[in-house]
């Protein structure tokens, strides 16, 4: 096991982040001696002179390392550790967007919700039947799925669903679990 010590800045940007604005995180940084990597993380992007500075600077300094972080590279991270965004993310929605993140992730990514995701829109289940039917199908199919096959089920999810919704909910879920 190798330990370090990382620190992290965010800029928040519209548009690129600035050289100049990397330069004085690594400059704050510097001098911290027992850094090892400074983390820049931004919601846009870095500048190609931005970019083209860190590299320089990486040739001719090894501490602290500096890496970049720009919002490709953070949804990256957040596919690769998803309890981690769970824990943090969720917070930041809505709950419909809440909802609807999931249900894409588990549809695209093959990603489950968390159990702490499954008690959240549990004790929401009156909210949740009042959604539009497609996306209530979705989750439920994807809430069963989640939750495995056993019997008795801790959570009866699919008496949150209509008469119409029923069965292409469970179908969904049933397919997805035979498909996984």
């Amino acid at each position: 096991m190798d330990r370090q010590t990382w620190w992290t800045e965010c800029k928040g940007r519209s548009s690129t982040v600035e050289r100049g604005a990397v330069q004085q995180a690594v400059l704050d940084a510097s001098a911290r001696a027992e850094l090892d990597v400074l983390v820049v993380a931004t919601n846009s992007r870095f500048s190609n002179p931005t970019r083209d500075w860190v590299d320089e600077r990486t040739r001719a300094f090894t501490r602290p390392m500096v890496r970049l972080w720009d919002r490709d590279q953070l949804d990256r991270l957040v596919q690769r550790y998803p309890t981690v965004a769970a824990r943090y993310l969720p917070n930041s929605l809505s709950d419909e967007e809440r909802l609807r993140m999931l249900v894409m992730r588990f549809q695209e990514l093959g990603e489950e919700p968390t159990a702490l995701d499954l008690q959240f829109f549990w004790k929401r289940r009156d909210w949740l039947t009042v959604l539009e039917s497609s996306l209530l199908s979705e989750a439920v199919a994807m809430f069963l799925y989640a939750e495995g096959i056993q019997i008795p089920r801790q959570r009866p999810w699919w008496q949150l669903l209509t008469e119409p919704d029923t069965p292409a909910a469970l179908v969904t879920a049933l397919s997805t679990c035979l498909a996984g």
